[in-house]
């Protein structure tokens, strides 16, 4: 079960404001009253006061990390639009969230910024974007986004994996591995060799980042990660 995170703020919010104004109602009655009523508020005042700290924070440090490390892309759900757009057009309302039969769609509380608060983003890791599912794209309201056939779907690409050598069990300790490979639906992951050890490379021109190859990566340390990027439309020909 999950609540709608816009819905969940607004209520919070709509509550703390109306015990405030009960309070300043309450005021003029009496002072020991008065004063009583107000410690039994106060944590619920106290608690919407940290939810709207914390989100303002969450999304200062996303902001200030892209400053300094350049460019960041979150991770949207397949079929969304272009992320100056995204985050104007997002009604919050949870529902991409909610259709996840994967449940790796989650409110951003700050990756994409403070006017990304509470959109959608992708969190691979245990679960992945499957190729047998487009139920995001089906629910969307505002057409944040794109209600896409499973085939367009499979076509978009969120992000790319990419490898890490030093992490790698195959490019870093000469082992024999290649899961990646293996379970890759998209089959965007080339093997190459690397002193006779077979290793994993990523062909960006085939990678959806749907994120199967970073879930069953072996390595203590996930040596393929998918990184975000922007979303390139579907011509009328792929749709």
């Amino acid at each position: 079960y999950r609540v709608c995170p816009l819905g969940f703020l607004q209520e919070l919010l709509g509550g703390v404001w109306r015990r405030t104004r009960l309070r300043k109602a309450q005021a003029g009655v009496s002072s020991s009253s008065a004063g009583m009523s107000e410690i039994g508020r106060r944590p619920d005042v106290g608690l919407g006061r940290r939810l709207f700290l914390s989100l303002v924070a969450g999304g200062a440090v996303g902001l200030t990390a892209r400053q300094i490390y350049g460019k960041h892309y979150p991770i949207r759900p397949p079929g969304a639009i272009a992320e100056d757009k995204f985050t104007a057009v997002c009604s919050r309302c949870g529902n991409c969230v909610r259709a996840c039969p994967k449940n790796i769609i989650f409110p951003d509380v700050g990756e994409s910024g403070v006017a990304g608060l509470l959109t959608p983003i992708l969190k691979i890791d245990p679960g992945y974007c499957a190729e047998w599912c487009n139920e995001c794209t089906e629910v969307c309201p505002t057409g944040a986004v794109a209600r896409l056939p499973l085939a367009a779907k499979n076509k978009i690409m969120i992000g790319t994996a990419l490898v890490t050598k030093r992490h790698c069990l195959a490019w870093d300790r000469g082992q024999v591995c290649m899961v990646c490979e293996e379970y890759c639906p998209y089959f965007a992951i080339n093997i190459v060799k690397n002193d006779e050890v077979l290793c994993p490379e990523v062909d960006s021109e085939k990678c959806t980042g749907c994120g199967l190859c970073q879930v069953v990566c072996p390595a203590e340390t996930k040596a393929i990660v998918v990184h975000g990027k922007p979303q390139m439309k579907l011509t009328r020909q792929e749709l």
